[in-house]
């Protein structure tokens, strides 16, 4: 009755690593398409576009 058990335990593991494989494939597709788009976009907006966000983010202080 251990064949059963064990045949049970080894599909298990089959699907976590099948989902693991998937997870880990989709964050290399999303890092080289960011990447891709940082070499395909100009420097300049991307850098406007950071230090937009960096100064909407931090507090405003008055002048």
């Amino acid at each position: 009755m251990e064949k059963p058990v064990e045949h049970q335990v080894e599909v298990v593991f089959q699907i976590i690593i099948f989902a693991v494989e998937a997870v880990i494939r989709w964050i290399v597709q999303v890092v080289i398409s960011a990447a891709t788009a940082a070499v395909l976009l100009p420097a300049r907006p991307t850098a406007a576009v950071l230090v937009s966000v960096k100064t909407s983010a931090e507090p405003s202080l008055p002048p």
